[in-house]
């Protein structure tokens, strides 16, 4: 009942009014239900659409594994013939696939130091001993300095704990009523070691374990690392040593076939998936006459078909059976379902890894494989062969020295190295580095136990003769620097001079640096970034090459090369899906038109109701009206009636 309408039914007529109007009512508002029936339609048909954005989520991942052109070359198996000796791991990055043997001359260890001195109990007092440690690269610090005369092997122990030298202490029980105290390195190898001095103590505290780098012996190249555990000997994978070795230990990468093949068939099981959400969504079923919520929406039958035109069409840019998807086992059958003849796939990758991987990823190839390691591109790169050319090569940033002399007595040699990554390093070579292949191992072990990587330490053969201490970077191009300066302690670090350390000349603000690679393509100058070399413009825009390293550039001759680029499998995937998702995708476009119905529809249902409001005001005045004129029509009568009943009664009397 409308705001402020009051109800008078029935008092005179004795019918239910209010009924009636409310009955009324409801036929004149039928044009309002079938308005919010055809409104609900449009929600399920919205929600449907939400359901298949959420299916097609899952299917974009699984495309997103295959687009990727490193995607099947991180697909690796690493393994170890003497696992006992040298366990593997897989680690980041890209393994090719390759062997690389070695011999375990020697393992990682940590410098350990004992005392001789034996204590009654942790609580013993350690007396007028003093005990000093100094690290690798820094000077000694008294750890009994600030221990009262008071003080216990406890109190040392806590002391050496908390200095943060890289050093850990404990007090060692030996035997009941006698302990020693234990020095052990954080780190292993030499960049570990440290240094013991002191006064009071009845023996020396003797090494008991020396600190050593882990020896490797690759092909009669002697190779030294800080730890057992190392990630930067085959890339990719992580080799823990764990025992010495008198044969050569082979460390082997395979392709991962079970790996390719289980994320191919995970692909065109998130593709089966779709095309039968989309099938139920679209259906029609004549002996019920029930549809789908899409049934009949162009948008998701046409994106059906681009979905299984993503297999079937052959691949753009590449020829022959190479084209199509059926030659490797992908094929579509008459439901529209996609097959995976697995034994077939599985046989295209054991004969062909790369090839078959090619033909998902979007990637290419070139004429020259000694110039161009990788071809890549983006969506906007047009498939095809675009002619190429290096005109130079990138390069490591890189410093040799002069002929090795070692520091003079008492003259240790330290500085300063700025990494690749910004960090700051303090090395100090002293007179023990008799040799430049020691001075570049005393200079990895600072790096490494600084946790730099990209900058390594070496040796030079020197055309005069002679051997010359080397730095040089792991990565290409301009933006891979370092530097190297000399400063007059490592205590006042701001106390910089110029000049040269083992004749790597350098000084602050003066980086060594790599250079980008330069060429054009299609014709046109391509950006250089290190190693790989870009197409900004034209048919060829985001056509990416990635240069081999070490590359050789003649003088005035530069190196000349076609490539082809094709978007694969799972490219034209990523480009069928594109059309679908996002803002202004066939999905949203659909969604949208459904907003706007709702809402035209939303708008003629409230002017509706407002009509019928209207009409059940007038409805219910009317029937108050006709109640109170046949409440005066009944006093009326029954004032007639009185009258006649008085008239017979006179006419009773006369008689």
């Amino acid at each position: 009942m409308p705001q402020g309408m009051f109800s008078i039914g029935g008092i005179a007529s004795g019918l239910d009014t209010s009924d009636i109007v409310s009955q009324l009512m409801k036929l004149e508002r039928q044009p309002v239900v079938r308005l919010e029936q055809r409104q609900a339609e449009l929600q399920t048909t919205k929600d449907a659409w939400g359901q298949l954005t959420t299916r097609l989520s899952s299917l974009r991942t699984a495309t997103d594994q295959l687009r990727r052109a490193d995607r099947f070359a991180d697909l690796t198996k690493v393994t170890a013939s003497d696992p006992d000796a040298v366990a593997v791991s897989r680690g980041f990055g890209r393994v090719d696939a390759s062997q690389l043997s070695f011999t375990v001359h020697q393992l990682a260890t940590r410098q350990q130091q004992s005392s001789t001195d034996v204590f009654e109990g942790r609580d013993a007092a350690i007396g007028a001993r003093t005990l000093t440690i100094s690290g690798d690269d820094g000077p000694g610090i008294d750890l009994t300095a600030g221990l009262g005369p008071d003080a216990t092997l406890d109190d040392l122990v806590a002391a050496i704990n908390e200095a943060g030298l890289g050093v850990r202490a404990d007090a060692l029980q030996v035997s009941a009523g006698r302990f020693q105290l234990v020095l052990t390195a954080d780190a292993t190898g030499t960049a570990g070691a440290f240094e013991v001095s002191g006064a009071g103590w009845t023996d020396p505290i003797d090494v008991t374990q020396a600190a050593q780098d882990a020896h490797l012996k690759v092909g009669g190249i002697d190779v030294f690392r800080s730890s057992n555990t190392i990630d930067d000997l085959v890339e990719g994978a992580t080799i823990t040593l764990q025992r010495t070795t008198d044969t050569p230990v082979t460390v082997s990468a395979q392709r991962d076939i079970d790996g390719a093949v289980k994320a191919v068939t995970g692909f065109v099981e998130e593709l089966n998936k779709t095309i039968s959400t989309i099938g139920e969504l679209t259906s029609y079923d004549p002996e019920s006459r029930r549809a789908g919520p899409l049934q009949g929406q162009f948008a998701a039958s046409q994106l059906a078909f681009n979905l299984r035109s993503a297999i079937t069409a052959p691949i753009a840019g590449k020829g022959g059976i190479d084209a199509l998807a059926s030659t490797i086992g992908i094929s579509v059958d008459r439901n529209g379902a996609v097959q995976v003849d697995e034994a077939k796939l599985r046989q295209a990758f054991t004969n062909d890894f790369e090839g078959t991987a090619a033909r998902f990823a979007r990637t290419g190839s070139s004429t020259d494989t000694d110039v161009a390691a990788q071809v890549s591109g983006t969506r906007t790169t047009e498939a095809g062969t675009y002619g190429a050319e290096v005109t130079r090569a990138a390069t490591i940033a890189r410093v040799t020295g002069a002929a090795y002399a070692p520091p003079g007595e008492g003259q240790p040699k330290t500085f300063m190295v700025r990494s690749p990554s910004g960090s700051l390093v303090a090395v100090e070579v002293d007179t023990s580095a008799q040799t430049a292949a020691q001075a570049a191992q005393r200079i990895q072990s600072a790096l490494d136990r600084a946790g730099v990587t990209g900058l390594v330490a070496g040796v030079e053969e020197l055309e005069g003769g002679g051997q010359a201490v080397r730095l040089s970077s792991t990565g290409y191009g301009s933006n891979t620097t370092f530097e190297v300066y000399e400063v007059d302690n490592l205590e006042d670090r701001n106390r910089i001079d110029g000049g040269t350390v083992f004749g790597l000349e350098s000084a602050p603000g003066a980086p060594h640096a790599g250079t980008n690679v330069e060429g054009t393509i299609d014709g046109q100058v391509a950006t250089g970034s290190g190693r790989t070399l870009t197409a900004v413009s034209g048919p060829a825009e985001g056509l990416s090459v990635f240069t081999t390293g070490g590359l050789t550039i003649p003088d005035g001759e530069p190196r000349r090369f076609d490539v082809s680029f094709w978007h694969g499998i799972g490219g034209a995937m990523d480009s069928q899906l594109r059309q679908a998702e996002g803002s202004g995708g066939s999905i949203a476009r659909a969604r949208s038109s459904i907003d706007s119905q709702i809402a035209i529809y939303q708008s003629r249902i409230e002017a509706f109701e407002q009509r019928l409001e209207s009409r059940e005001v007038t409805l219910r005045r009317q029937f108050v009206a006709m109640e109170m004129a046949m409440d005066r029509f009944n006093s009326q009568g029954q004032w007639l009636q009185g009258q006649l009943s008085q008239l017979s009664a006179l006419n009773a009397q006369k008689q």
